[in-house]
């Protein structure tokens, strides 16, 4: 028999096509494990049977566990009441710090850029940030809520985390020598007003997450958008309010 070169690329070898039993490697089995369980829900995300231009005559009847709604039924089976309050409670724990990017944008000055930036920009990144989580959550894992209670009770939770954060750093940082009446008033009015807007917000990612299980379809993250400005311009115009009054009578 002849010897076989070194360089041979010839496919007479695969393991598939010598007639012997194959045997994967066994890191190739821990790979595919990890994927699988890992990324469990891609069949979902990849199918095509939500889509409203398919016609069952055509392509017959769908593989349930491939569309959404048999996700969700799967998931909400799966999903026990303790695991689901260990989620919110730890959506409503990081769901603060995640939101201080938008207290780190507060700058000094008097120009209209800074203006809007305290009036606009920075309620807007401090709202959507302050509910970025639980908006995740009922987009991608929706079963991880058992009730709506679960995200309002999370949007509070945010917001008093937040403020707790924000309060710090404003009386460590950005006021010198605070008097006792700043203090008072940040760690009541300024409070209130976050865990008010967080409460207001997370109204809305409750409807997305109540439409969802309602038609047991993809979230519809417009159901919120309303519930989202509204906390936006309720922080603003404190924010716009207490600008005038610290540049008027220097109260802040």
């Amino acid at each position: 028999m002849a010897k076989r070169p070194p360089h041979d690329h010839g496919i007479e070898h695969e393991p598939h096509l010598t007639g012997e039993p194959f045997a994967p490697d066994p890191s190739e089995a821990r790979v595919d494990q990890t994927l699988r369980s890992d990324h469990r829900d891609a069949e979902v995300d990849q199918n095509v049977w939500d889509e409203p231009a398919l016609s069952t005559p055509l392509t017959g009847e769908p593989v349930v566990e491939q569309t959404y709604a048999g996700y969700l039924q799967r998931a909400r089976e799966e999903m026990t009441t303790h695991q689901s309050w260990w989620w919110a409670v730890s959506l409503a724990l990081w769901a603060g710090p995640f939101a201080v990017l938008g207290a780190l944008m507060r700058t000094g000055g008097e120009s209209l850029w800074q203006l809007m930036l305290i009036v606009v920009f920075a309620p807007a990144v401090e709202e959507m940030m302050k509910v970025a989580l639980p908006t995740w959550a009922v987009e991608k894992r929706p079963a991880w809520y058992v009730n709506r209670t679960q995200i309002v009770l999370c949007g509070a939770a945010a917001g008093l985390v937040f403020a707790a954060i924000e309060n710090a750093m404003y009386l460590l940082v950005y006021i010198p020598d605070p008097s006792p009446g700043i203090i008072l008033w940040r760690w009541t009015v300024c409070v209130g007003l976050h865990v008010t807007c967080s409460i207001i917000a997370s109204i809305g990612v409750a409807r997305i997450w109540a439409d969802t299980w309602g038609r047991m379809a993809r979230p519809r993250l417009a159901k919120g958008f309303g519930w989202l400005l509204a906390a936006v311009i309720l922080h603003g115009a404190y924010n716009g309010i207490a600008t005038v009054l610290e540049l008027s009578f220097d109260m802040f």
